[in-house]
């Protein structure tokens, strides 16, 4: 898992917890605005099994997608061998292997993506998106199976999970099928009272399966929408994607590949297989060609967009699909090729399975390896894990070499006894933070944007009150507040994105510097921010004016602090919190005084309760 945001997610939802579960005092109000279907899995087994439920989970999810890809795979006629070959390629990420090696070594960069780890997208969210193909494609190569009533509630379920867990594959999806449905509607005129009939009920079930997520769309502050990135766009201008051109053209190659394939491979066999095949590789066509316009449509309909460069990786994973197919028909025509040609003596015949035999048995070797070697790899990885927001930090930050050993040590630590009543974490370690609420279901000072459901004048709130409590002065705040992980991940995640799609503010609120670097960016650069002039004034006359109080501070039990270069400076009042631990990366800070009776209460508690377990012992 790269994004450790969903960690926190599948906490709260193992304890039955919806609401909020970042900050103390607001514990259980509200509803998460993330939907919750995608991460289903892991919090039921995490909450059978604490952290080895994340194993189980992902073991479930891998065998999962394998038996579905497979399936959807020998749907379209593939060979069963072929099928659960080309799968088991995919899952153990050795196609996305030689993509990295021909990009990085051989300057050769295609727009193919294929299944990986990322919880939820893609990793279980493809599930959903392969059992949506699996019906529709059912239903376009059979037509006997448009009065099947649960193929229809099958394909409800599928938009109901892809709603709540991949709205981008969602746009695809519905393009591609109301496409397909008015086709079949048009040429099945004998069904077409019972197309209308199961369209009501793929309907329902969608719509019944969908409520969690209308609910929480409902209840949510208004800001939450804004910090995960959603902004308004003009209908009256038709957005059209920086890579649009190029996906079409990729989508020109595959059509002219396909033709080839079916005029001198497929042609050749039985008519009736070459009929469904030519299907196939039509439909195929046509998702992709969905995923490519889904960007531009579902802008225009909505009037808003969402991180859309996520439509693009819908486009790359839906070629990926494509590609394989392709090749796998090559393979399937070339092995029946042979086949025919060792039949015609016995001895040839025990060759051709034995090399079969050898082949797979290799296959499954070189995936085995390539997993335990990838495994190795990020288990050997001993650098702070921040190069998706920090890396493209103006300010820079300092990587911090040793950091997995200090952070095991720090865990070690923060599990002690001497810790047991602690509750409130307060730091501006991201890993720090999620392991916290995570696996110690504690909660933290300062506000996770994507996790938390307060509105964003908490979050500021909280900021200044954390600053001001380490001793920043004001000018310490300014440049801090402009850091841009310090926005995206402690006060504004997305809410000041500044692209050619959109910025928060007026260009003129950005000195000249942003305002070049705004003019180089594309429509799918909302991950890029920029903190406008009136919102750092604002912002910092808030700290200016804000008089911190001892009696009035939220709860604050811990503080967790690393040595990176912007934060050595800083510690908290040595009235307040004392020096308890410290190691070549982190260092922290434990309340000095009675934390409240609660605390005491609850230390109390925590020991008379092991010492009741070591006498039942």
């Amino acid at each position: 898992m790269y994004d450790l945001d969903y960690y926190p997610q599948i906490s709260a939802l193992a304890d039955f917890n919806f609401g909020e579960s970042v900050l103390y005092e607001y514990a259980g109000t509200s509803i998460r605005s993330f939907p919750f279907a995608s991460v289903l899995v892991h919090a039921i087994c995490y909450k059978l099994l604490g952290s080895l439920g994340f194993i189980l989970a992902d073991i479930i999810i891998t065998f999962s997608y394998f038996i579905a890809l497979s399936t959807f795979f020998r749907l379209l006629r593939v060979s069963s061998l072929l099928a659960m070959s080309a799968s088991l390629l995919i899952i153990s990420r050795a196609v996305s292997f030689v993509l990295r090696q021909l990009c990085y070594r051989g300057g050769i960069c295609v727009p193919l993506s294929f299944w990986y780890e990322n919880i939820p997208k893609p990793f279980v969210t493809e599930i959903f998106v392969i059992l949506f193909l699996i019906v529709v494609f059912s239903f376009a190569l059979n037509h006997r199976l448009i009065v099947k009533k649960r193929l229809w509630v099958l394909l409800g379920i599928a938009f109901a999970l892809l709603t709540q867990s991949d709205i981008y594959q969602m746009f695809t999806a519905l393009i591609f099928s109301a496409c397909t449905f008015l086709y079949l509607f048009l040429k099945l005129k004998e069904h077409r009272t019972r197309i209308l009939q199961n369209l009501f009920i793929l309907s329902c079930t969608a719509f019944l399966l969908t409520i969690p997520f209308l609910i929480q769309r409902l209840v949510e502050h208004a800001d939450i929408p804004r910090r995960f990135g959603a902004f308004p766009v003009q209908r009256s201008i038709i957005l059209i994607p920086p890579d649009f051109i190029i996906n079409l053209l990729w989508l020109l190659l595959l059509c002219g590949v396909a033709l080839l394939i079916y005029r001198f491979l497929l042609s050749k066999e039985n008519p009736v297989e070459a009929n469904l095949k030519r299907k196939v590789l039509l439909l195929m066509c046509g998702v992709c060609l969905a995923s490519i316009l889904s960007c531009t449509l579902s802008v225009l309909v909505l009037g808003k967009g969402i991180q859309l460069e996520h439509f693009t990786e819908v486009t790359h994973l839906l070629f990926g699909y494509a590609t394989v197919l392709w090749l796998l028909y090559i393979a399937d025509h070339g092995i029946k090729v042979v086949r025919q040609r060792f039949t015609e003596s016995g001895k040839g015949s025990r060759i051709l399975t034995v090399a079969t035999k050898a082949g797979i048995s290799l296959l499954v070797v070189m995936c085995a390896v390539y997993v335990v070697r990838e495994a190795n790899g990020w288990a050997r990885y001993d650098r702070q894990v921040y190069d998706k927001f920090m890396s493209v930090d103006s300010k820079g930050w300092t990587t911090l070499f040793g950091y997995k050993d200090d952070f095991i040590g720090l865990v070690d630590e923060l599990k002690g006894e001497e810790y047991a009543g602690a509750v409130v974490l307060g730091t501006f370690d991201h890993q720090v933070n999620d392991w916290w609420l995570t696996f110690q279901k504690g909660y933290t000072f300062l506000v996770d944007p994507f996790n938390s459901t307060v509105p964003d004048e908490v979050s500021e709130s909280r900021l200044v009150a954390f600053c001001k409590l380490l001793g920043m002065s004001s000018d310490d705040f300014r440049s801090f507040i402009n850091r841009r992980h310090i926005n995206i991940w402690w006060y504004g995640q997305l809410k000041y994105q500044a692209s050619r799609a959109y910025t928060y503010a007026p260009l003129g609120e950005y000195s000249e510097e942003v305002q070049e670097g705004i003019r180089k960016t594309t429509v799918y650069d909302n991950f890029e921010i920029a903190l406008p002039k009136s919102e750092e004034v604002r912002l910092v006359n808030k700290f200016n004016t804000v008089v911190l109080e001892e009696k009035t501070l939220p709860r604050l039990d811990l503080i967790v602090l690393t040595k990176e270069e912007s934060l050595r400076d800083f510690t908290p009042p040595a009235h307040l919190f004392g020096l308890s631990y410290e190691n070549a990366t982190f260092r922290v800070w434990k309340r000095k005084q009675a934390l409240t009776q609660d605390l005491h209460k609850n230390y109390d508690f925590a020991n008379s309760h092991r010492k009741e377990r070591k006498r039942a012992k």
